[in-house]
């Protein structure tokens, strides 16, 4: 997948221990401006380190938004926020889950659970 410096790409979810990944994989070959979205993503102390740490230490143009990707009308507010201050989204990566360890859920909850989640987020977006 070609990355354009100079477009943005967008991580649902992405302040965990994937999206982190993903982050810097798309630092690794090129991306310049990554917008992460999640239910924390602007307020949690650590998620504001890993954001400086983009700015500071790789020049990347990284800035976050606390949005549930599965509410339409705060996730359309959100977009619009978003391409009113960085570049054109170009490239779209959804790593946002719910995870329930619960014995009653070891079949449903980590399997159908995230998964319609996400489906619910893939939907939103799709909109």
């Amino acid at each position: 997948m070609p990355i354009d410096p100079a477009a943005t790409y967008l991580l649902v979810g992405g302040m965990g221990g994937v999206g982190r990944v993903l982050a810097n994989w798309l630092v690794s070959v090129g991306a310049k401006n990554i917008a992460f979205i999640s239910r924390s993503a602007a307020t949690s102390p650590d998620n504001q380190d890993y954001l400086r740490h983009l700015r500071d230490d790789a020049g990347i143009n990284a800035k976050a938004w606390n949005c549930d990707a599965t509410d339409k009308a705060g996730l359309k507010k959100v977009l619009s926020d978003v391409q009113l201050v960085m570049p054109q989204i170009k490239g779209t990566i959804i790593a946002s889950m719910v995870l329930r360890v619960r014995l009653c859920h070891l079949v449903c909850g980590l399997w159908i659970g995230p998964g319609l989640t996400r489906h619910c987020r893939t939907l939103t977006l799709n909109e």
